[in-house]
């Protein structure tokens, strides 16, 4: 189901967990692709936002007026801010527009709190972190967690009120942890899209940018109360606690399963259709050509022509494969589900 919301959120029913429901054209935490952009240096772009629903990628939100009219997205309310909307403003009207698509699809019921997992590169502001404490405590029964890269406005003079909002909320029920970054420094990733802050390479990364991490990171966890290693830990079990629970999860998957198969059906159909064609065209690429020019200038170039256009075909052929491959998987997975329901 594809359905544009009345604030122009552009709504996916999804078809695995890692598939984005709301449509916003960001790809990672990082930056476009996965530097260091928006990490070290949150205010050279915004706040960016992931949010996760009962364990399904809900999508990425950005600070900026400009990012949500480049999207269409309209009559965002600004309670924090009147010249621009903040990334948990995006996220929270976006939440409101969907709540009953969510629950058509299973993804949420009405009889359970959802979990919902919000990774941030900067904390809430004291004007984004009322609007989530009203959320959890007027609007809707859920349990809402966050990892924060760095504190709001430490380097702006704006203590206390970073603090404060911090406190708030703490104190209706929204567990903040402090989110390492330093840990994932060197990881590599071969596709920038399957994880939130794609690839980390050490090239990106100057000594002035982890010190800086390792400085957000230490001031934030002091900020949280949590420079002793216990407190750390209880507040981590916590963050934990909060989570999908495994039988939640299993439930949700099990009821959409159903869905997903008759989904990724269709889709590895119209995968071997399409590999069908690939295959064909290889084939006719590979057949030795019928007439030949007598200039040998002419053969080299027909002959770098050919196997360029092979190379082509090949790498093509190669990457459907591979998806239709993952899409074997995960139709057998929801199948076993359906089959232990049974």
């Amino acid at each position: 189901m594809k359905k544009t919301t009345d604030k122009g959120f552009e709504y996916k029913t999804p078809d695995h967990l890692s598939d984005p429901i709301i449509k916003t054209g960001l790809a990672t935490m990082g930056g476009q692709h996965g530097s260091k952009f928006g990490l070290t240096d949150p205010d050279s772009q915004g706040t960016t936002l992931l949010a996760k629903i009962n364990g399904y990628f809900f999508g990425f939100f950005q600070a900026g007026d400009e990012w949500g009219k480049s999207l269409g997205i309209k009559n965002i309310e600004r309670k924090t801010d009147k010249e621009t909307v903040h990334a948990e403003e995006y996220f929270l009207a976006a939440l409101r527009d969907t709540w009953d698509f969510l629950l058509d699809d299973g993804i949420i019921k009405k009889d359970e709190s959802p979990s919902i997992t919000l990774k941030i590169t900067k904390t809430p502001c004291s004007g984004c972190a009322p609007q989530l404490v009203d959320f959890v405590s007027k609007e809707k029964d859920c349990n809402i967690r966050i990892k924060a890269a760095q504190l709001w406005g430490h380097r702006s003079n704006q203590f206390p009120h970073n603090v404060t909002a911090l406190n708030e909320l703490g104190k209706a029920g929204v567990t903040v942890i402090p989110w390492n970054l330093l840990s994932k420094l060197g990881k590599s990733r071969k596709s920038l899209t399957k994880h939130e802050l794609a690839d980390l390479s050490d090239k990106k990364f100057d000594e002035e940018d982890v010190k800086r991490l390792e400085n957000e990171y230490n001031t934030l966890r002091e900020s949280l109360g949590l420079e002793d290693d216990d407190l750390f830990q209880k507040r981590l079990k916590d963050y934990k606690g909060k989570g999908v629970s495994k039988e939640t999860m299993i439930a949700i998957l099990k009821e959409t399963a159903p869905r997903i198969i008759e989904s990724t059906t269709l889709k590895l159909e119209k995968m071997e259709f399409q590999l069908t064609g690939v295959n064909n065209a290889l084939d006719k690429a590979k057949e030795p050509s019928t007439r030949k020019s007598p200039r040998k200038t002419v053969q080299a170039e027909t002959a770098k022509s050919r196997a360029r256009k092979i190379n082509e075909l090949s790498t093509k052929k190669q990457k459907k494969e591979e998806n239709a491959e993952a899409l074997k998987k995960t139709k057998e997975l929801y199948q076993d589900m359906v089959v232990d329901e049974k």
